[in-house]
């Protein structure tokens, strides 16, 4: 059982990772300010550059994302196998240190595997590892630093945790839980902004100090003051019940139709969502994790997507997973299986005849 599901949790994320076959969604910033490191192309790192039509460089999120990115370019080649790849290695992985840090907290590999099957065949992590964004990094990161805090190991987890930073700001959030574990040794404090700075060093190359300093303002102004608005876009409140999947690519054929949504699981989602609000009243770790992510953004000023709801889904896997009895559990992953299979078509961009289009709307905010 366990190498099958760890063999998913791979094909799901490598399979035809090269549809669609250019730009879509936020690549248009991510991946294409990326290409441009890789050519050397300094206004790549600055705020005050206009981008070509259709594109927009990239500078209100740390660099690392797109580091990672040039790095899959170079060795891959300047294509959409190039950009994407890194993040799916990552997403691979941040499955993987999800299992090791589920086992090492309840010692049940029952827990850890279905911790794992969860979060392999939940869509929303699954797109977001294919897609050239820094969704996927912050993940992992997170998780991989929560694997070392658990596993007594501070000094990896603070470099992991400082990855996680250079790849969202909203990795701040993780802070509590860090220095839940690390308090005793608050050195460990100052090490994941010196790997934050330590990812700028491209830029502090080329640009002085205070060049830095200002487009750290210029992140911070962007992301307080950002009025603009989105018809996928949904307040934070809503993303627990999947109110408003994001959709992010579509290629017309003749009688068929291909999309792709940014979407999840919604049998894993609802139930999970139980799970949530029993293991919040019996004061369960994991809850507090699950809530330490959501809980900023319903108060947030700005545009949110569902995709920023991820951090706190990898803690929902943990709570339904304690939670699913032990003689539901098969028929609790044939349920999640079949809603996977019949919800896939929105997760790798399968084309699908125009008259079925409907059955995937079980919400009318989810055209």
């Amino acid at each position: 059982m366990p190498i099958i599901l760890f063999l998913a949790l791979i094909f799901t994320r490598l399979v035809n990772l090269s549809t669609p076959p250019g730009h879509y969604f936020d690549e248009v910033y991510h991946a294409f300010t990326a290409q441009e490191m890789a050519k050397g192309n300094i206004a790549a790192w600055e705020w005050w550059h206009q981008a070509p039509a259709g594109f927009a460089y990239e500078w209100t999120h740390p660099p690392l994302a797109k580091l990672a990115m040039v790095t899959g370019l170079k060795i891959v080649g300047n294509s959409p196998l190039g950009w994407r790849l890194p993040g799916a290695l990552l997403g691979i992985f941040a499955g993987i240190f999800l299992y090791a840090s589920v086992y090492k907290l309840s010692h049940s590999k029952k827990v850890a595997l279905l911790t794992l099957f969860l979060y392999t065949f939940d869509g929303l992590p699954l797109v977001m590892s294919r897609i050239g964004m820094n969704d996927i990094y912050l993940v992992f990161f997170l998780i991989s630093s929560f694997y070392y805090l658990v596993s007594k190991r501070p000094l990896m987890a603070s470099i992991m945790y400082g990855l996680a930073l250079a790849s969202k700001w909203s990795a701040i959030y993780f802070l509590p839980i860090f220095i839940y574990f690390i308090w005793k040794t608050p050195l460990y404090l100052f090490l994941p902004l010196l790997i934050y700075l330590a990812t700028y060093l491209p830029f502090l190359l080329t640009h002085s100090w205070d060049k830095f300093i200002e487009l750290q303002k210029q992140m911070w102004w962007y992301h307080t003051g950002l009025k603009a608005t989105h018809s996928y876009s949904s307040p934070a409140i809503t993303w627990p019940m999947m109110y408003r999947p994001v959709w992010a690519h579509v290629k017309y054929l003749s009688a068929q139709t291909a999309n792709i949504y940014i979407q999840g699981n919604p049998l894993i989602w609802w139930f999970g969502l139980v799970a949530v609000g029993y293991q919040t009243l019996k004061k369960n770790l994991a809850a507090v994790g699950y809530w330490i992510f959501l809980a900023p953004w319903i108060f947030s000023p700005r545009i949110m997507f569902l995709y920023h709801y991820q951090p706190s889904l990898v803690f929902l896997y943990i709570l339904l997973a304690q939670s699913t009895p032990k003689k539901l559990i098969y028929i609790s992953c044939t349920l999640y299986f079949i809603s996977f299979l019949f919800f896939s078509p929105r997760y790798f961009g399968i084309p699908v005849p125009n008259q079925f289009l409907n059955y995937f709307l079980w919400l009318p905010s989810w055209r």
